[in-house]
């Protein structure tokens, strides 16, 4: 009995010890793949830099009462419940967030995926034009302002709007 203890805290990878195997496997596999993994450390650390770290700092200073001149007081949920119960303008943003998230992204995606399939399908000279008149405005914004900033004679310093 204290052998299987023993063993239960015991993580290595032995013949009865099914999460010490895949630990190990795991592990042969990051060493594997290390290469892939190094490719996408740059995205992950600026994704962790700019995207998650911000998101965890603000939820934690969401707990404070603070201004930059006097040290933060610990109010714990305050902030929270008057954002919740007393924001009326806050409930209806969050509201419009959720119904614009619900249209765009699901909707958005799936008339991506049907107007793609539908063009793919189509003969390949009536594919190219609609190709060109779906893709045109999205490129012609980008083409005004590359074009907007080489041909700009102000220069790039005094500059205060695009184009």
């Amino acid at each position: 009995m204290n052998k299987e203890l023993a063993m239960a805290g015991d993580l290595t990878a032995k013949p009865g010890n099914p999460i010490g195997r895949r630990l190990a496997d795991a592990w042969k596999s990051v060493r594997k793949n290390k290469v892939s993994y190094l490719f996408a450390a740059p995205y992950m650390l600026l994704f962790f830099t700019f995207t998650a770290l911000p998101v965890i700092v603000s939820l934690i200073l969401g707990f404070y009462s603070f201004n930059l001149l006097e040290t933060p007081v610990f109010v714990g949920m305050e902030n929270y419940i008057r954002l919740f119960l007393g924001d009326d303008i806050f409930i209806k943003a969050i509201g419009n967030t959720f119904l614009i998230a619900v249209l765009v992204g699901p909707i958005g995606y799936l008339m991506c995926l049907l107007f793609a399939w539908l063009i793919n399908e189509l003969p390949v000279s009536l594919r190219t034009t609609l190709t060109l008149i779906f893709y045109a405005p999205s490129i012609s914004g980008n083409i005004y302002l590359v074009w907007g900033i080489f041909f700009n004679k102000t220069p790039t310093a005094t500059r205060t709007r695009c184009c």
